[in-house]
């Protein structure tokens, strides 16, 4: 399974919104363009409790929510294996969600199948309001019947079928974001490691048993109450709780609270290199850490592909902490392992190697967030003008793209020289140099390297 649509209203900096992904999609455009309200809108429809975070006011459009305002977001999700309702309980049932059928070419969806309309698909929302009495957002999950008649999802005669959370581990949707705590990912402090752990059905609990135990009744010589310097003051504390209350507590000393999830938090990654002792996880680099926890992702997708289950993954900047060659890597790994893979990126390397159609340029004016992709579809024998830019130069386009201005030159022999221009100009810039009105200082421009006399449209925009 994999998600085809997405439509988001009132949600952040974004009033409305309709986006169409593919199965390997790049989300490409400058700081607060809209790229994590589309990742976080999915995390919000598909993400469990450790995965979405409480929505406050500032989530609503404008900051300001009256009695009035809903954050409401839609998705398509269509790859149903057999395209057989029946076989998919879960999701379509007269108590559950309605059969759709969607154009995996026009993007659009029918009651009924037809010749284009071919793929099964089912439409879920999830829609929050803000209760300006006990100041909280409320929040509900749903099947969507028909977008045109949904009406206020809050409202008291709205009939609403819930979405279970068998549905949604089906889909199996995780979000990795931006802010990572490299250090706790191979520990059960994180949810992707529980959820390896879940899949493969092998938690050590008689091994975290035995350690609770232990911790509960620490040999002789080894308590901390018990040590010089300790002792005393354990002692005198013990002695004013006896004379306080009846039960006449004591005071111990323990590593953690002793209670099994208490024991998996307190588990922390260690690396050991060669004969030396063990390191932390905090006390390496971030390349072998994140490293580390990049091939777990890998362990959970391939977990989730040897038992028939789907898997939707939406990374976030993917070259934090990683050399390029291991984003390259990283990409190819998950794109192999995923069903659907939604990418944030600001690197050119890694938003090139996604498809020319899936590769959408996000930017937002005015409340409407606009998703172009780098091109509608690639022609089936391209020139080789077309050739050139989509493939030998495809990096050097996407990076030229995601600049607020583009020059295009003639031919090679501009772009060489512009270029060493640019490079010289850019060495040599100081603090008192800075100037937004010209074009190749600084951030405020950027040359591609098309081929001779080659026009192409700006995705997003862009002159």
């Amino acid at each position: 399974m994999h998600v085809v649509g997405l439509k988001i209203s009132g949600f952040r900096g974004v009033r409305s919104a309709e986006i169409s992904l593919g199965r390997h999609t790049v989300l490409v455009g400058p700081n607060n363009s809209g790229k994590t309200t589309i990742i976080e809108a999915l995390a919000l429809l598909f993400g469990r409790d450790r995965l979405v975070r409480r929505l406050t006011e500032h989530d609503f459009h404008g900051s300001a929510p009256d009695e009035q305002a809903r954050i409401l977001c839609i998705a398509t999700v269509a790859g149903f294996t057999s395209n057989d309702p029946q076989h998919h309980s879960s999701w379509f049932s007269p108590e559950r969600g309605v059969e759709k059928w969607f154009d995996p070419h026009a993007k659009t969806l029918s009651a009924t199948p037809n010749a284009q309309h071919t793929d099964l698909a089912v439409q879920i929302g999830f829609a929050a309001r803000f209760d300006l009495d006990e100041l909280e957002a409320e929040t509900i999950r749903f099947f969507v019947d028909d977008e045109a008649t949904l009406g206020d999802p809050f409202a008291e005669d709205a009939h609403l079928r819930t979405i279970y959370t068998k549905a949604l581990q089906e889909l199996g949707f995780f979000l990795v974001p931006a802010s990572r705590t490299w250090d706790r990912w191979i520990s059960f402090s994180s949810e992707l490691f529980r959820r390896v752990v879940a899949t493969r059905g092998d938690m050590p609990a008689q091994a975290v048993r035995t350690e609770r135990a232990r911790l509960w009744t620490p040999p002789e010589g080894a308590r901390l109450e018990d040590q010089p310097g300790l002792s005393e003051i354990i002692g005198a504390a013990n002695d004013e709780l006896r004379t306080l209350m009846a039960s006449a507590p004591k005071l111990q000393l323990r590593l953690t609270s002793t209670d099994s999830d208490s024991v998996l938090e307190s588990v922390v990654p260690h690396f050991v290199h060669g004969a030396g002792p063990t390191l932390p996880s905090q006390r390496q680099g971030t390349g072998l850490v994140s490293l580390q926890s990049l091939l777990l992702l890998m362990q959970f997708g391939k977990a989730r592909a040897e038992t028939g289950q789907s898997f939707v993954l939406a990374v976030e900047e993917p070259e934090l902490h990683i050399q390029p060659s291991q984003q390259k890597r990283l990409v190819n790994r998950i794109n192999a392992l995923c069903n659907q893979t939604l990418v944030t990126t600001h690197s050119p390397i890694v938003a090139a190697m996604f498809p020319a159609p899936d590769t959408l340029f996000i930017e937002t004016r005015g409340g409407v967030l606009n998703a172009k992709p780098l091109m509608d579809t690639v022609p089936a024998q391209p020139t080789n003008h077309q050739q050139h830019l989509l493939f030998a130069w495809r990096q050097k386009l996407v990076a030229a793209l995601m600049h607020e201005c583009v020059l295009i030159p003639e031919g090679v022999s501009d772009v060489a020289w512009l270029e060493s221009l640019q490079t010289a100009l850019e060495l040599n810039q100081g603090w008192q140099d800075v100037d937004n009105d010209a074009p190749l200082r600084g951030s405020g421009g950027r040359l591609p390297m098309p081929s001779p006399r080659t026009r192409y449209h700006a995705p997003h925009g862009l002159a």
